[in-house]
């Protein structure tokens, strides 16, 4: 029971701030979904024609990076068949001398890939020009 001091000094009403809070998130919620509702209306359904043709894409795509994967990893893996016969054949190579190999090897590749985006890049300078 609220004494009379409590009730004259409003002690015992809820807190303004929680109602206030607790309505304010109904309202931004309201509006939230109102919002998604507005915006679900924009939403056109593709046609039997545009699904077929963005599968028939994808699946193309899908088969065109197998394949480059495919061949990638055929090219990696003979070359670590290669390297492991080497290996074979010079027991006196040590780790040091394989370690070197694949740093020469991440040095051409970046060598080539510089070459590469230098290249593109003067063309692409000259185009604009």
């Amino acid at each position: 029971m609220a004494t009379k001091a409590t009730i004259a000094s409003g002690d015992d009403r809820p807190d303004k701030r929680l109602i206030g809070g607790v309505t304010g998130q109904w309202n931004e919620f309201t509006t939230f979904l109102s919002d998604v509702r507005a915006e679900m209306r924009k939403v056109v359904t593709p046609s039997r024609k545009e699904v077929q043709s963005t599968t028939t894409v994808v699946i193309i795509a899908v088969f065109i990076f197998g394949l480059f994967f495919f061949v990638v990893d055929a090219i990696f893996s003979s070359g670590m068949n290669w390297l492991l016969k080497e290996m074979e054949k010079h027991a006196d190579l040590t780790l040091m001398d394989l370690l070197n190999l694949f740093k020469f090897g991440f040095v051409l590749g970046g060598v080539i890939i510089a070459i590469w985006l230098v290249v593109r890049w003067s063309k692409s300078v000259r185009h604009t020009h």
